[in-house]
């Protein structure tokens, strides 16, 4: 077994070298630092500049790209209008959380989450709460100005996923808000809210009212524990509480359809491509028998 593992290490490598070589003969290595994009507002400077709900906000990291990627960020950036673009690393984001919700329970939360994927989810919905905005996920393209999706009618923007509500799940659902949410969950790599909205802080609640369920249990798979901890399941049970509350509260939420606006959850090369890819490290969605919460 020993053997045969190593035998798979060595075919991934020789895969992954295929891979870079190939970038670097089209010119896309070495990689560009995307803070030189003139447009983007390092974290740092996030103190000195507010401008509520004109902000747009994407974090990863690694602020190095492949060329091709440092170009598609440059003609999204282009399209936004009077908008404030930051980009934070982990370590920045760290720091963002402990600075404003450094007393709350969400940021204990934020603190002792095991994955990165629950730190941000955790923290895209607490700077939309502070300051109004939209979030991008740091491989996803848009192709519109999203400052056009928030209006004076429009309070939030939320994005259709493809995932089908399962009928087991959800057997008292109103089919108003069924229909309403065209039977598919929300998801979450591209969302936009108003300063101080009811829906996000509800969010918000809701991982803070459901912790216990996900403190230090090992989950089998934990991606899903994740999923509906902090990521886009918990989005949509909070927007079905929330629509439960008030049906017309679904007059000020503006849902999208990824196709319908221009938006690309991932694109060739919007990854992070690395010569030690799946050997150093096993994306999340591959673990198993993991502990998302202590």
């Amino acid at each position: 077994m020993l053997l045969d593992n190593i035998k798979n290490k060595l075919k991934i490598l020789i895969r992954n070298f295929r891979n870079h070589k190939n970038l670097f003969m089209k010119g896309e290595i070495p990689r560009t630092n995307i803070l030189k994009n003139k447009n983007i507002i390092k974290a740092k400077q996030y103190p000195k500049i507010k401008n509520t709900n004109k902000n747009f906000v994407i974090s990863s990291n690694n602020q190095k790209v492949l060329n091709s990627r440092f170009d598609e960020f440059g003609k999204m950036f282009s399209k936004f209008e009077q908008t404030n673009i930051f980009y934070f690393s982990h370590e920045e984001r760290d720091s963002y959380m402990k600075s404003f919700w450094g007393n709350s329970e969400i940021f204990n939360i934020y603190l002792n989450s095991t994955f990165q994927q629950s730190k941000a989810d955790i923290f895209r919905y607490c700077f939309l709460f502070d300051n109004g905005g939209f979030w991008l996920d740091f491989k996803s393209t848009i192709k519109v100005n999203p400052s056009n999706l928030l209006d004076d009618q429009h309070k939030i923007v939320l994005l259709s996923s493809t995932r089908i509500i399962e009928e087991n799940k959800f057997t008292d659902l109103d089919p108003k808000i069924k229909n309403l949410l065209k039977s598919r969950y929300l998801t979450n790599w591209f969302i936009g809210s108003e300063k101080g909205n009811k829906f996000i802080e509800l969010i918000i609640e809701n991982i803070c009212k459901n912790k216990e369920k996900y403190e230090n249990i090992v989950f089998k798979d934990p991606k899903n524990a994740i999923l509906e901890f902090t990521g886009p399941i918990n989005v949509t049970n909070s927007l079905i509480q929330y629509l439960n509350l008030d049906i017309d509260n679904f007059n000020h939420i503006n849902l999208i359809d990824e196709n319908e606006k221009n938006l690309v959850y991932t694109t060739e090369y919007s990854r992070n491509f690395s010569i030690f890819d799946n050997l150093t490290k096993t994306h999340y969605s591959s673990l198993k028998d993991k502990i998302i919460l202590f």
